[in-house]
């Protein structure tokens, strides 16, 4: 929104003449080398008019500047909404994973303390079966039962 403008100047005899900014300061110099009083005034008048398009060319980017401003904050307001939620997110999600985390370790540690504890028990069943004759292990299939058992941990004979 460039303010480089052209400007109607009343010329002497009622008619008007069209003159850019850069026109404008070189008739502004020359008024003031040559002291013409008419001319002066007319250069007086068409700086008078520059300015005040210049003020209005500047009110304008002012208030655009204002609407690109709110604009911003804004956008600004959204991004950092956007960015709390994406926070709470990723709390929300860490905080799950520290429970899924704790809650695993727990049932590793339950895991290895039941695999302890059929150890236990096989080892007890094999020291204790040895008061057992032969035909009740077999009558009983002691033998089935321990391999059952050694299959539960995952062991072979």
């Amino acid at each position: 929104m460039g303010c480089m403008g052209v400007l109607c100047v009343p010329y002497g005899d009622g008619a008007d003449m069209t003159i850019t900014t850069e026109e404008a300061e070189w008739l502004a110099d020359w008024v003031e080398e040559e002291g013409g009083l008419s001319l002066r005034a007319a250069g007086l008048r068409c700086l008078l008019s520059l300015r005040a398009a210049g003020l209005r060319c500047l009110a304008d980017e002012r208030d655009a500047l204002k609407a690109e401003k709110v604009n911003l904050q804004d956008d600004l307001a959204s991004v950092e909404r956007e960015r709390a939620h994406q926070q709470g997110r990723a709390d929300r999600n860490a905080a799950e994973y520290a429970r899924e985390q704790k809650k695993r370790e727990q049932l590793q540690a339950e895991n290895a303390w039941l695999r302890d504890a059929l150890r236990l028990a096989i080892e007890n069943v094999e020291f204790w079966a040895a008061y057992a004759s032969p035909y009740f292990q077999d009558k009983h299939d002691l033998a089935g039962d321990l391999q059952k058992l050694r299959a539960a941990l995952g062991e072979k004979e």
